[in-house]
């Protein structure tokens, strides 16, 4: 979460940008969502698929084998349903589908190995919208931002980052005027209705999902590109990008693209 100041003189002429904040919360990732999905939705899709006991898996067995198995799957499942619920927001139908009835399924048949040695299989795992919901709560939850900690996963408020940046700025909620969503998890069902909530004269700006269904999500790999050239300017790195800075399949900047120097002058004052 970044905070700026944008000033303009209505007049057509240069838009200032001042940078206030930049919260370092660390404690909250895409994979602490996948996680909770894997415990809460899959593993006992797992259980009554094969026929396991309520407490035949062990720790060793959920931690260190299914975990890691899962997770992959939980991540898939979570975009799909991400998706859909934007495309479906987008369409103006978000409130008229039921949320049994929004579902994402991971089709084929997964293995998973045991602490034993044995391999269970879990066949076209499902996440619906309705089973997402709960998973989700603690996550958005504006009254316990702190994190909390089990034997098996962290759950931290996707609040927290924005509180941190607040505090940073020395700003309230109610000071900021714009709010633009971008990142993997910005569609995550209840997020932005949250964020609406946390930030109350905030105007929320997203990415259009039928113009640009991927926006959002690769706003952070063009950004770092984007980057470069103000970087370069304040001495920090050569203004010649040497890497390769990759959304999915697209390549942002090629490794051996020249900077134009107006973007370098551009992004320096706006640094």
């Amino acid at each position: 979460v970044a905070i700026f100041e944008v000033q303009s003189d209505g007049g057509g002429g240069p838009i200032g940008v001042a940078p206030l904040a930049v919260s370092r919360y660390h404690r909250l990732g895409g994979g602490d969502v996948d996680a909770a999905i894997v415990y809460e939705v899959l593993l006992p899709q797992l259980v009554a698929q094969n026929g396991l006991g309520q407490f035949e898996l062990t720790y060793l067995d959920k931690k260190r084998f299914a975990e890691p198995a899962l997770r992959p799957i939980a991540e898939a499942l979570k975009i799909g349903l991400a998706r859909e619920v934007a495309r479906l927001r987008g369409l103006g139908r978000l409130s008229s589908v039921s949320p049994e009835q929004i579902i994402k399924t991971q089709p084929g048949s997964h293995q998973v190995p045991l602490a034993n040695g044995r391999t269970v299989e879990l066949v076209s795992p499902k996440l619906s919208l309705a089973q997402a919901q709960p998973v989700l709560q603690p996550f958005l939850d504006p009254d316990v931002i702190g994190a909390r900690r089990s034997e098996y996963r962290t759950v931290s408020s996707g609040l927290g980052p924005l509180e941190d940046a607040l505090t940073r700025a020395g700003l309230t909620q109610a000071d900021l005027d714009l709010c633009l969503l971008v990142g993997g998890s910005v569609d995550l069902p209840g997020l932005p209705e949250a964020i609406e909530a946390f930030l109350p004269r905030a105007r929320l700006l997203r990415y259009d999902p039928q113009r640009d269904p991927d926006g959002a999500r690769h706003a952070i790999a063009r950004g770092g590109p984007a980057q470069q050239p103000s970087r370069a300017g304040a001495g920090l790195r050569e203004g010649r990008p040497d890497h390769l800075r990759h959304a999915g399949a697209q390549t942002q900047v090629p490794g051996d693209a020249a900077v134009p120097a107006g973007l370098r002058r551009q992004a320096c004052h706006c640094e």
